[in-house]
């Protein structure tokens, strides 16, 4: 058995490159952030009115393989969401020497994604952190230890968009962070039923 050069190892782990997981880890750091601010707020401002408009009921998943299925799946399509919105971000992207007219209706389809995006997450934000804030504990107890982990696969994803719409994405670099964000939110619903409240 040889041992690979050194040259071969950080070819391997290019996809992987700093920049997609500074962007993943500044995500991630930003909607804990603002989940975080919206909890403290809430908290501030009364979280009896945040628990009676949530109503939340706290019954947990049965811890069965088919529920970490179920969560799987259903993270899956959101993630899948992100993975689209990178395609279009790849594929619209502007040739260099386009014209202005072109620039702008390649561009249109980006805008959509990302408002698509951006309330998909403000919505998430303002539901986990009313919850948060409403209920406390109770609801930290339900939201770890699989949370972090389930952040870190989006942040993945979004990371992935953010580099498609910068136009910096290389379609073959993009396949072994998008794979890992789907192996971590795996792993996340797994933590949610067999490991949750």
């Amino acid at each position: 058995m040889t041992a690979l050069p050194t040259t071969a190892l950080r070819r391997a782990a290019a996809p992987l490159e700093l920049p997609i997981l500074r962007r993943t880890a500044a995500i991630a750091a930003a909607v804990l952030g603002a989940t975080a601010l919206v909890a403290v707020t809430i908290r501030a401002a009364g979280a009896g009115a945040a628990r009676d408009q949530l109503d939340l009921a706290f019954g947990g998943l049965p811890r069965t393989a088919g529920a970490a299925w179920t969560v799987f799946a259903a993270n899956l399509r959101l993630l899948g969401v992100t993975f689209v919105a990178a395609l279009v971000a790849h594929l619209t992207c502007p040739r260099d020497g386009a014209g202005r007219a072109e620039r702008f209706f390649g561009r249109v389809p980006v805008v959509i994604c990302d408002v698509v995006l951006a309330l998909g997450c403000l919505l998430h934000v303002a539901l986990v952190g009313a919850a948060l804030g409403g209920y406390g504990l109770r609801a930290a107890g339900y939201v770890l230890p699989h949370g972090p982990v389930e952040l870190t696969g989006f942040a993945l994803g979004l990371a992935l968009y953010l580099e498609a719409r910068a136009g910096r994405l290389v379609p073959r670099a993009a396949v072994a962070p998008a794979v890992l964000a789907v192996v971590v939110l795996a792993v996340a619903a797994g933590l949610e039923v067999f490991t949750g409240a």
